[in-house]
């Protein structure tokens, strides 16, 4: 049986941390699959986590320009890479 949305949901937040391996990631990426609102949202926690680990290996210099440019080349490059 697949899991359910709200699992999905919870999957994919413990993906951040530690990667799902065997059979609940085999569950989460058939869900997926199948799923527009929890691939989008999976899609959405995977651009917030690379955005903060860019935005935190910038944080030393104070710079919201800085931080800015960050976002919005991580933004750009999630578009290009999903055709939005």
């Amino acid at each position: 049986m697949l899991p359910s949305c709200k699992e999905v949901a919870q999957l994919a937040s413990e993906n951040i941390d530690t990667p799902v391996k065997g059979n609940r990631w085999l569950k989460m990426k058939l869900h997926l699959m199948m799923c527009t609102y929890c691939r989008r949202y999976n899609k959405q926690m995977n651009l917030t986590q690379e955005t903060i680990c860019k935005m935190d290996n910038h944080s030393h210099d104070g710079s919201d320009d800085l931080k800015k440019q960050v976002f919005e080349k991580v933004e750009a490059n999630y578009k290009k890479a999903h055709g939005n």
